[in-house]
């Protein structure tokens, strides 16, 4: 089994995931897409396909050239029905490919806040729990994809995770976050922490109880291990 990680910054890694997909066996190939003259891999060899954050957005194309060759190779893997997770600058990606609109969100969101599950799943859907909180790292945010049914949602902002078909899931906030990750993404993104009203600070986010990191990781676990079991079935 083969993973490709498409990571856009040198800060935002795959944290947890990582570690996960090495104890289940998975070679792991990540693509740093950010760093010039980085050729892209070749995505039909992927079992798995993760699209991590970045401080980009999805419209910068002229800053970003490689964000356009980027976008059709997550169209390959999805139009290819390879498990597909996008994560924050991940799913807005997706949201993007699918034609649906991401600007900048009416609350900047830096903190970790609570979110519930969305009402109108079906059992074919992947289930958030009811109530959690996991850490939310955004200044833009989507719109739901037309075909796309919203997972869970936030007050802050509503449309925090989606899916389309079996094999595609995206999230607004970052459940692979670890302690590790979270330190790094301060250290070289504190410009970010603003005094806005949803912009939590740097000790407060750090003093976050280890609850919240093993629950969001668990979400991780969740959301990846149901990805690759509907690829499974729908290949028998």
């Amino acid at each position: 089994m083969r993973a490709i990680i498409l990571q856009h910054a040198i800060y935002e890694g795959p944290g947890y995931i990582l570690s996960w997909l090495h104890e289940q066996g998975f070679a792991t190939d990540i693509c740093f897409v950010y760093k010039e003259d980085t050729p892209l891999p070749n995505i039909l060899s992927a079992s798995l396909l993760i699209v991590l954050g970045g401080p980009m957005s999805v419209y910068d194309e002229e800053t970003y050239p490689w964000l356009k060759a980027e976008k059709e190779l997550i169209k390959q893997a999805i139009d290819n029905n390879i498990p597909t997770l996008g994560i924050c600058f991940g799913a807005q990606l997706i949201a993007s490919i699918y034609g649906s609109k991401v600007s900048q969100a009416t609350n900047k969101a830096i903190g970790w806040f609570p979110m519930k599950t969305e009402e109108g799943q079906t059992k074919k859907h992947f289930h958030f729990p009811e109530n959690f909180t996991s850490l939310f790292w955004h200044i833009d945010e989507f719109e739901l994809p037309e075909n796309a049914i919203c997972l869970a949602s936030s007050p802050i902002s509503p449309n925090q995770a989606f899916q389309i078909n079996n094999n595609v899931i995206g999230v607004q906030f970052h459940p692979h976050m670890t302690p590790y990750l979270l330190q790094g993404m301060i250290n070289n993104a504190s410009l970010d922490l603003t005094n806005d009203p949803y912009v939590q600070p740097a000790q407060q986010l750090l003093s976050a109880p280890a609850s919240f990191f093993v629950q969001s990781n668990q979400l991780i676990d969740d959301i990846i291990s149901y990805l690759l079991l509907k690829h499974k079935d729908k290949h028998r």
